[in-house]
């Protein structure tokens, strides 16, 4: 039998300092971690008694205080936050914060730039798709900026596509799921002297559901911004 889980109801951001908020709370996105939990160990994971985060089934027995990320993208079937938190010595890294029985356990999911370089820069440049698995933007340190596709676990967590064999990456931003696939903006230069702009990707999730859309022919750029989807298009 399925058990309830506390994201089937609401997430709330608290700070029981009363510092004013810097960010609206809004659908999709929580609070970061609080900085005692922030300091996870390689494949080990961390919880903290210092709540940073509410969450609760609309009643007061239901309302827990709990450490969880500030910002980041709330998978309610799974009962987790994706975000991106920093740890010394990882830098900022890929993290997952699990949710059950009222207690957070955050672990960092992999060290995707190995050592003290950070492999990914924001919660925003993430979107989850509906197999459940998180496409983000992130950095190896020998690819650039490249998407990458995590299944929450550190052998699942791999670079999705190369879209760009220049030294900094194809930077993908604009992440936009709509049904099982997702699109995404990004610097498509499949070889050294072939630049085709910033042009539309969409993927499935997989590399060989992922394809490039030439939208603005040559070396221009279609600069597409993915506002949303209509219905299943």
């Amino acid at each position: 039998v399925e058990q309830p889980g506390f994201l089937d109801e609401k997430v709330f951001h608290f700070q029981p300092q009363q510092q004013p908020l810097r960010e609206g709370f809004t659908h999709g996105a929580a609070p970061r971690a609080s900085s005692s939990c922030q300091r996870f160990q390689k494949r080990r994971s961390c919880s903290s008694s210092s709540a940073s985060g509410m969450i609760t089934d609309g009643t007061v027995a239901g309302t827990q205080l709990v450490p969880v990320p500030r910002y980041g993208i709330v998978d309610s079937v799974h009962q987790a936050i994706w975000s991106a938190s920093y740890s010394d010595p990882y830098g900022i890294e890929l993290a997952i914060t699990r949710l059950a029985g009222g207690a957070a356990t955050t672990t960092m999911v992999k060290d995707i730039w190995p050592g003290s370089p950070s492999g990914i820069a924001s919660y925003a440049s993430m979107v989850l798709l509906d197999s459940g698995k998180l496409l983000f933007s992130g950095n190896d340190g020998s690819s650039g900026s490249e998407p990458w596709i995590s299944d929450g676990t550190e052998a699942g967590t791999v670079r999705l596509a190369d879209l760009s064999v220049q030294a900094g990456g194809s930077g993908p931003d604009a992440f936009t799921a709509f049904g099982h696939l997702a699109a995404f903006a990004a610097a498509l230069s499949p070889s050294v002297d072939s630049y085709l702009g910033r042009e539309l990707v969409v993927t499935d999730g997989t590399a060989a559901g992922t394809k490039t859309f030439d939208i603005n022919p040559g070396s221009s750029s279609s600069y597409p911004q993915m506002l949303g989807h209509i219905g299943d298009t």
